[in-house]
């Protein structure tokens, strides 16, 4: 005898033998040469036994050990196979032949990658390991069975506090239809809310009974159930149904539970006049195979492209559900790299006067050391040169901006959202993350060895000796200012520390098993779902591939994966600061913010000691200097003391607020990652666009007299709206004061 079925159709055998959905095609009494059967298509045209005609026969009949076709060829080695050894199986075209997922370790059952998660067990495993994979769990479909009755939603005994504070419970009669039915003599109780209540959040047995007693405030859950009719369930087989007559004269059928005992508890689909019990209704599962037992349902949210359905709560709740990322990809929640129209002109702004202003300073560094490195010595020359640094890693800074804008107003747009994880795993956010690392850390530690030097220099309380020792020196701090940065931004790209600083990997579209980029925790859970046994939670990642393409057959190659690197962690590839305490990257991230503090408070204090320094001999002078001399000196120890204020100022406002959020998010006070735009547009890189203008007393001067205009143009204006509001007043007075004179 052989029994087949196939996905999502109810079909016979040769036998006469009735079967529903397993995926795993079960053949008994086979003959040695044995073949799986691919269910996309079950019907292959050949001439049928018999029938001298070209008739459609199922390909389980194929290789069956029974000859069915006229001249025997349903039992010849001529139909097209996918696969090799025990997984291999006919198919109507191989021309498209892909790897299957193994239902078990050691098993020859299969189930197709494209049939996976979509809620139907088609073998032993696939159900939990989906659900353990994709974090989802079965919703609530069946009401508490307690003494005959059945107790829904808060009405369960032992709630009764809820009960009190929400809507008291009554005991219902539920009947299908109103009407009795001959054989039906049991009534089903129900114990529900006695007010009607909002059944979009219910599933199967629970939202039937709520609809149909007309306890749902929503007009979107009508009740599904229609009157079965004495055809109806005529392909369902496996159950023994009786004629029976309704209570308004037709004909409709019932079901034997057992001696004597009978029920109609069925919804009928539309396509095959196949019959589901209720709490098959609206559970998310495309149970009927046309869908008519979610179709009407308001329970749910439609995956765009997948067509598959997740909860109407899972919608714009940031964790991507859908395939096609549809259920965070809308015209409600879409995605953007940079969130809102104000930080998006930020962003442009000052990535492009970062860009210019450093463009400007850059140049005229260069010239300055050509010029006047060889008259000035060495002193000089380490000067200019950290400023030339400060200056291109500020224009990297500046560029990286505006690279991330153009990205995300001119190339993504509104579709980054559905690429994002592409985009996470790309060589370009990783180019974009070593910029914008390299840039701030240069940056920072050539400011920090500057202002250490002018320290030096200032208090005299260390010379260099002879040019060689400058020259060593300088070396010295040009290699520690270029090189380390350059490892802190490369080293998390390394293969070779693959384990402590990719984020996750992501798999091809046609993967659902896993959705998005998918961490290490979540492979360990999964396999020890399908492998039966704890796995260790340290794997590195070539055990977590290894494992997870032990799962499938891989005689088309592995699943495509990309991973997603240190720097994938949101969409303006930034370096990861915000970590948590189970990230394995904490260290590294800490150890990175730490030694940037540290540069911040040398900088303020090298600064600090340079005003007091400053004042010590601004008074010495006006102590000997007469009063021209005394004026011209305050005014430069002004500008001095304007232009190192703002240095420290806009370091304390850069650095120390985000170092302190970046803490409270490790210890878990409270989630950061959705200030990283702000951060990256706004308060990081303020200081590209400030460093170049206290550096360069050119662009200074240019700040300077740009400042000075604006202010007498914002003057003179004033002085227009005040005459024009003083010459109204006057004639309001005039006006006012002319029936007096009169």
């Amino acid at each position: 005898m052989i029994m087949t079925s196939f996905r999502n159709f109810m079909v016979v055998d040769k036998m006469g033998i009735f079967m529903k959905n397993p995926q795993i095609t079960t053949l008994i009494n086979k003959p040695p040469k044995v073949y799986n059967h691919d269910s996309v298509n079950p019907n292959i045209y050949i001439h049928r036994y018999r029938h001298g005609t070209e008739l459609q026969i199922l390909i389980s009949w194929l290789h069956d050990g029974v000859k069915d076709c006229l001249l025997g060829e349903d039992e010849e080695d001529i139909w097209p196979t996918c696969q090799v050894f025990d997984t291999v199986r006919i198919v109507i075209d191989n021309s498209t032949c892909e790897n299957v997922f193994v239902c078990e370790p050691g098993m020859t059952h299969y189930v197709r990658i494209n049939d996976l998660c979509e809620g139907i067990e088609d073998c032993t495993k696939e159900t939990s390991v989906c659900h353990t994979a994709r974090a989802t769990y079965k919703p609530y479909v069946s009401p508490l069975l307690y003494q005959d009755k059945f107790y829904a939603i808060h009405c369960i005994p032992g709630l009764e506090s809820i009960e009190y504070q929400t809507t008291p419970c009554i005991d219902s009669v539920f009947k299908n239809p109103d009407y009795p039915t001959l054989g039906i003599t049991k009534e089903t109780f129900v114990r529900t809310p006695k007010d009607k209540i909002n059944c979009s959040h219910l599933f199967g047995k629970v939202m039937v009974y709520l609809s149909c007693l007309g306890l749902c405030t929503d007009i979107e859950t009508p009740c599904p159930l229609e009157n079965l009719q004495l055809e109806s369930c005529s392909q369902m087989h496996n159950i023994k149904n009786i004629a029976s007559l309704s209570g308004i004269g037709q004909l409709t059928i019932v079901t034997e539970k057992g001696p004597g005992s009978y029920h109609n508890d069925w919804f009928e689909c539309k396509n095959l006049q196949l019959c589901i019990s209720y709490d098959k209704v609206c559970d998310l599962v495309n149970d009927c195979g046309d869908n008519s037992d979610e179709i009407f349902c308001s329970n749910h949210f439609e995956c765009r492209e997948s067509k598959e359905l997740i909860q109407k709560t899972k919608k714009c709740d940031e964790i991507i559900d859908c395939r096609d990322y549809s259920d965070e990809c809308n015209s409600d929640c879409g995605k953007y790299i940079i969130p809102n129209y104000a930080l998006k002109v930020s962003s442009w702004t000052i990535g492009i006067l970062a860009v210019g202003f450093n463009t400007v300073t850059f140049l005229r560094l260069i010239s300055k050391i050509i010029r006047k490195s060889s008259s000035r010595g060495t002193s000089m020359l380490i000067n200019n040169s950290l400023k030339l640094i400060i200056s291109l890693g500020d224009f990297l800074t500046g560029a990286y901006l505006v690279a991330v804008s153009i990205v995300d107003t001119v190339i993504l747009r509104e579709d980054f959202c559905s690429v994002h994880v592409e985009w996470l795993s790309s060589s370009y956010c990783a180019i974009l993350g070593v910029v914008s690392t390299f840039g701030a850390n240069i940056s920072l530690y050539s400011m920090m060895f500057l202002s250490i030097f002018r320290v030096i220099r200032i208090r005299r309380a260390m010379t260099f000796g002879d040019f060689r020792y400058q020259k060593v020196t300088f070396l010295i701090i040009l290699n520690v200012v270029i090189w380390f940065p350059g490892l802190i931004a490369v080293i998390p790209l390394v293969n070779l520390f693959e384990d402590f600083f990719v984020n996750g990997l992501a798999y091809s579209g046609n993967m659902p098993m896993f959705i998005g980029s998918t961490k290490k925790k979540a492979h360990v859970e999964v396999f020890e779902k399908y492998y039966g046994k704890l796995v260790r939670p340290d794997l590195s990642w070539n055990e977590i591939k290894r494992l997870f393409n032990d799962m499938f057959t891989n005689n088309y190659g592995e699943i495509p994966r990309r991973s997603v690197h240190f720097y994938g962690n949101h969409g303006v590839c930034l370096f990861k600061y915000f970590v948590k305490s189970d990230d394995p990257q904490k260290t590294y991230v800490w150890v990175n913010m730490m030694l940037n503090l540290i540069c911040t408070f040398v900088i303020v204090i090298c600064y600090t000691n340079i005003l007091q320094n400053a004042r010590k001999s601004a008074d010495l002078v006006n102590q000997m200097a007469g009063e021209e001399a005394r004026a011209a000196r305050n005014k430069k120890d002004a500008q001095l003391h304007r232009s190192v204020s703002q240095l420290i100022l806009t370091n304390l406002v850069c650095w120390i607020p985000f170092l302190c959020t970046c803490l409270l998010h490790s210890l878990e006070i409270f989630d950061a990652t959705p200030l990283y735009p702000i951060f990256t547009v706004i308060a990081l890189p303020i200081n590209s666009v400030v460093n170049p203008v206290i550096y360069d007393k050119y662009l200074m001067k240019c700040a300077t007299n740009f400042y000075q205009m604006v202010q007498l143009k914002f003057q003179a204006a004033h002085v227009v709206v005040m005459s024009s509001l003083g010459s109204k007043r006057i004639e309001n007075t005039s006006c006012n004061s002319e029936p007096d004179r009169k």
